[in-house]
């Protein structure tokens, strides 16, 4: 499987968190050959049910993927 990292500052109810999450449900019912993970800085609760593993953000050294940033804190 190849992995797929996405780093949010939250996955609570924001724009951002809301898309991701729902992109990546349709994505992983679509190709279950990737992974993604989503690695948040700040522990809320889901906006939405994922299908894919979610962490905290200091677990993503172990993402053996591409790792994407979505702000300038997650990126640092």
């Amino acid at each position: 499987m190849k992995q797929l990292g996405i780093l949010l500052d939250n996955v609570g109810a924001s724009q951002i968190a809301f898309c991701v999450i729902s992109e990546l449900n349709k994505y992983v019912e679509q190709d279950p050959e990737y992974q993604p993970i989503v690695f948040y800085r700040d522990i809320q609760k889901n906006c939405l049910p994922a299908n894919f593993s979610v962490m905290e953000i200091q677990e993503a050294w172990g993402c053996n993927g591409p790792v994407i940033a979505t702000s300038s804190s997650t990126a640092k």
